[in-house]
Formats: structure tokens, sequence, C-alpha cells
């Protein structure tokens, strides 16, 4: 919350490097993202949504990551897997506010909700 984000990134290293199999390690991982996410690392940012997403399937932070990292991937001109990710929050957690999001998201952008078969 102090903004010192090199230091808050070590220790949430340090809680997944000794406590990885901690439910909280989840958070960890989503912080850590969230960091270089807001410092514009989104490759790194990514990694570490993808390990909440694999790792913690239980976690609270599920949704937000799937949405964050979409939103990565759309900074990355990923569109296509930006767009997997947005609809894959959708159709897991449909009634999130996360997803709401992600349907604004990419009704704004001009992409449906739901693929066209």
């Amino acid at each position: 919350m102090a903004a010192k984000y090199p230091l808050a990134s070590s220790e949430f290293g340090d809680v997944v490097k000794y406590y990885p199999d901690n439910p909280l390690s989840g958070n960890s991982f989503y912080y850590q993202a969230e960091i270089n996410f807001r410092d514009g690392h989104y490759p790194a940012a990514i990694k570490a949504y993808d390990a909440v997403l694999e790792q913690y399937p239980d976690s609270n932070k599920v949704p937000a990551s799937h949405l964050h990292k979409g939103i990565a991937l759309f900074n990355l001109k990923e569109n296509e897997a930006g767009t997997r990710e947005l609809r894959t929050l959708i159709q897991r957690f449909p009634n999130s506010p996360e997803s709401m999001q992600a349907r604004s998201k990419l009704s704004g952008m001009g992409i449906p909700v739901t693929p066209k078969h």
C-alpha cells in the first residue's frame, strides 16, 4: 500500500518460496503479477497469473487473474489469446464482477463475447 513494490515483490517471493503449499501462496503470485502488470512487465505478469490459475485453482484470485492476464495479452497485441482468456473468465465465472468487466472490454473492442461457430 506504500508503493514499495520491489520490497513487496521480494516478500511475496519469499512466501511462495518457503510456503508453496499454503493457499495464501496463490495470493502472493497474484500480487507479484499485479506489481509486474502496473510496471508494464506484461510477460512476467502473465507468468505469475498463470501460476495462480494452474497451481491455485480454488483461490479467490482466479477470476481477477483471468481478467488481468487477458488485458496484459491485449497490451502485448496478442488479441486472440486475450480474447480467449476473457471468454474463459466469462464461461467459468459468469456472474462475477470480473466477468462483467471482461464483457465490457470485449464489447468495447467490437469483439463478440461468445465465439461464432
